[in-house]
């Protein structure tokens, strides 16, 4: 098949190796048996045959996409005397159509995500609150239990969308400089819990590990999704790795296989391998892919996966994943150094959420979700100013006894919007400080010209306690503020 010597040199076979149909050999397993009946019919047919397949590369130490084409050469009456065949590599093609694909596919969930979570997280944000207020009040088992049924059912609706925001890197990433080896043995309970009794977590985790720039939730989020692939992976138990190390990606590494571009430079790897029970090449190609799955319907969002993907890109690291069927999976994360003179010191969790006596602007149109965040902030001991626009903000702000406190503005909002009332706001009473909150996400909100980038955002749904939290947060930076 085509010239002996062009081949030995691409595919590193000898003319033994090639002899018979041995030359087959050299095309990925997974396309040797279509490839293989092409070919015969090809043969029987005498017609022109062309074909898209994986060839083993000696140059590259991996498999290379190429496009097979073979023409019969054949005598007057029609009788195939010899075939001669071409091939061409298309690697950088085909990763040029994949990278293109793949933008298609990212803003496509993207716009579908955001439209969602503008409508959804409103709603969830009521139902969330309402859920909270009436848990506080209710006394009897049976409705405290329906009750919780409905938290837990908002919940994951509202987890539903942060997964598609995640995966088109939509979401609001609140990244600080940690040690990831912390964030890991802080986990590592929670992991084997989810892994169940039959299977085991076990670290090897690099002692002089650089440190690394990212959303500490959102690693949880990463390590717990590859834990619960990993437990449906390994039915009868088995072992799941976690392993850190420091690692150097240079130019080649970086230009080789990658389906969005990746930056040559120092990484901290995090390596999670199952003893489970691997993957072929088709579902590795749609591993990362929102809906995406292999478990039964009613089993599985498909989401997991495509998550991890988001977050870790979103944190500007990537992704390289190795299985083979009965082999198990690795999935290799690299994640960027943190720069120096970046913030510096550990990551510490938020503590309870704190009242106050602050008198609190609430700007929001829809007059359910203002009716929940108003209450919330009095149940913290606020007095709370509620408006149903920027317009009438600025007139209750301007008619009471003194400015307030702090304001709190939807984004996106009929007449005066957020961001013109936040500028207005400055102008009036400079210090101020605005926190914006959107069923849009801060990403979307910047882009569509409604969010200047670094605000103070909060993302809907929003719950009682995580509201409290920020308000208090806010107000205390502006308090040590004014005393420097």
């Amino acid at each position: 098949m085509g010239d002996q010597a062009s081949w030995r040199e691409y595919t590193g076979q000898t003319a033994e190796d090639q002899a018979g149909m041995g030359w087959i050999d050299a095309i990925h397993p997974d396309d040797r048996q279509t490839f293989r009946t092409g070919w015969g019919q090809a043969r029987e047919r005498g017609t022109l045959w062309e074909t898209r397949a994986g060839l083993w590369s000696e140059q590259h130490r991996g498999y290379r996409h190429v496009v097979f084409r073979v023409v019969p050469s054949t005598t007057p009456d029609g009788t195939v005397v010899e075939w001669i065949g071409a091939i061409t590599d298309i690697e950088e093609r085909w990763l040029a159509e994949e990278r293109l694909r793949h933008a298609d596919r990212m803003e496509s969930v993207g716009r579908l995500a955001g439209g969602i979570a503008h409508e959804a997280n409103n709603q969830m944000t009521v139902i969330l609150g309402s859920a909270e207020f009436l848990g506080r009040s209710l006394k009897e088992e049976p409705a405290r239990v329906d009750l919780e049924h409905i938290r837990r059912a908002a919940r994951r609706t509202a987890s539903i969308t942060q997964q598609l925001l995640a995966f088109s890197r939509r979401q609001v990433l609140q990244p600080h400089v940690l040690d990831l080896n912390a964030v890991i043995s802080a986990l590592e309970p929670i992991l084997q819990r989810a892994l169940g009794e039959i299977s085991q977590v076990k670290l090897r985790l690099a002692e002089d590990l650089h440190a690394v720039r990212a959303d500490p939730g959102q690693l949880d989020q990463v390590l717990l999704n590859l834990a619960l692939n990993a437990r449906d992976a390994m039915p009868d138990g088995g072992t799941l790795t976690i392993q850190t190390v420091n690692a150097t990606v240079d130019e080649a590494h970086a230009t080789a296989r990658a389906v969005e571009p990746v930056a040559p430079g120092k990484y901290v790897a995090l390596v999670v391998t199952d003893s489970g029970i691997g993957m072929d090449r088709e579902t590795r190609d749609h591993l990362f892919e929102p809906f995406f799955t292999t478990k039964p319907i009613g089993e599985g969002t498909g989401l997991g996966l495509a998550t991890v993907y988001g977050i870790v890109k979103q944190s500007g690291g990537f992704v390289s994943v190795f299985s083979e069927p009965g082999h198990g999976t690795s999935f290799r994360i690299y994640l960027p150094v943190a720069a120096a003179g970046r913030e510096s010191g550990s990551w510490v969790a938020s503590g309870l959420a704190g009242g106050g006596h602050e008198t609190v602007l609430v700007a929001e149109d829809e007059p359910a979700v203002r009716a929940i965040l108003a209450r919330a902030l009095r149940k913290y001991g606020y007095t709370v100013l509620e408006a149903r626009d920027g317009a009438q903000a600025l007139a209750l702000a301007q008619g009471g006894p003194a400015p307030p406190d702090i304001v709190i503005a939807d984004v996106v909002m009929p007449g005066m919007a957020g961001k013109p009332l936040a500028e207005e706001v400055e102008r009036r009473w400079p210090g101020t400080p605005v926190l914006f909150t959107s069923g849009y996400t801060g990403a979307d909100a910047v882009s569509r010209g409604l969010l200047e980038e670094g605000r103070e955002f909060l993302q809907k749904p929003i719950e009682p306690d995580t509201l409290a939290q920020h308000v208090r947060r806010i107000l205390d930076a502006r308090k040590a503020e004014i005393q420097r």
